[in-house]
């Protein structure tokens, strides 16, 4: 991280210098976040509005903190004060990558729905392949071991066809997830 070198306090300047410039009310991480979510709903838009609302008032006290801070100060006070910077650190990137995968969740989501249709159906013959192999237990079809993948990439194709293509995103790759997984319990 910018500013990790040098005494404790330089370390937290520079945590601060980074924070000022990207954990603003109106970051471009953010906002593309903030847009997206509003295409789900507004109390979607609102909930994630808030939580950075808070984290950028977080920082503001934090820059209170800091600079009241006399010039000799225990190291455990700068330690503390550096936690919470890397914390605000954190929530900055899991913004940045949010909103990365929010905008591939929209842009690939009629591709993700294709991918996990192939997936469910991969799924269905491997389990079609080792279910006799499973001997002595009792269990479903292939269809009905499915049937949650299934529902989901239905669901996801129903929301893309209504124009909500990150409901729809999240939904198929949420199908694949489970297509995948059964695959892996398989083997």
């Amino acid at each position: 991280k910018e500013g990790q070198s040098g005494s404790p306090r330089e370390a937290l300047a520079g945590a601060l210098a980074e924070l000022k410039a990207k954990l603003t009310a109106d970051s471009p991480a953010f906002s593309r976040l903030a847009l997206a979510y509003g295409s789900i709903s507004d109390q979607a838009m609102l909930e994630v509005n808030q939580r950075h609302q808070a984290m950028v008032g977080r920082l503001a006290a934090l820059e209170g903190r800091v600079g009241r801070l006399p010039a000799k100060t225990e190291a455990a006070e700068l330690a503390a004060l550096q936690a919470e910077a890397d914390q605000l650190l954190a929530y900055v990137d899991e913004v940045a990558r949010e909103a990365e995968h929010v905008a591939m969740l929209q842009e690939q989501a009629a591709v993700l729905a294709v991918d996990a249709r192939k997936a469910i159906q991969a799924a269905k013959e491997a389990y079609t392949l080792r279910q006799p192999k499973l001997e002595g237990l009792s269990f479903p079809g292939p269809d009905q071991a499915l049937a949650v993948p299934t529902l989901l990439v239905d669901q996801a194709e129903a929301r893309l066809s209504a124009g909500d293509r990150l409901s729809a995103g999240r939904l198929a790759e949420d199908a694949r997830s489970l297509a995948d997984r059964l695959v892996q319990l398989l083997e």
